[in-house]
């Protein structure tokens, strides 16, 4: 009785997991990474017996390999980069909204106060000397 018991629990586990497709694409991927590695490794040696004109050619495929994959990343990141800009302009801008609407005044309010009160100071300044004089 147990014995089937136990049977039927690795049948179970069996039907779970090795017959998972997903085991079965893991398990395929894993031996075509072993297959790869071994195949690398006899045409390597053979390589180097004929002179390494095969090692060259794949430093070559390498290099082209890497300049497109940078590429690519480059490609890949700058359309987040663009989102993310747009984003911090509408937060910013949201941001504007908030404070007008609660009438706080922003950096840019207060820097064209500052520089309309240094105006007003310069004319103020030259209408004292103009009466002085």
């Amino acid at each position: 009785m147990a014995e089937k018991k136990e049977t039927r629990k690795l049948e179970k586990v069996r039907k779970v997991v090795v017959d998972n497709p997903l085991t079965r694409s893991a398990r395929k991927t894993v031996l075509v990474g072993v297959g790869t590695a071994a195949l690398l490794r006899e045409e390597t040696v053979s390589a180097l017996d004929k002179g390494g004109e095969w090692l060259d050619k794949l430093a070559e495929r390498g290099e082209r390999l890497e300049k497109d994959a940078t590429q690519r990343v480059r490609k890949v990141t700058k359309k987040p980069r663009a989102e993310l800009d747009k984003t911090g302009d509408r937060v910013s801008e949201t941001l504007d909204k908030v404070l007008a609407r609660l009438n706080i005044p922003t950096r840019r309010d207060v820097k064209a106060l500052s520089a309309r009160v240094t105006t007003l100071t310069q004319k103020v300044d030259e209408l004292k000397k103009a009466r002085a004089a």
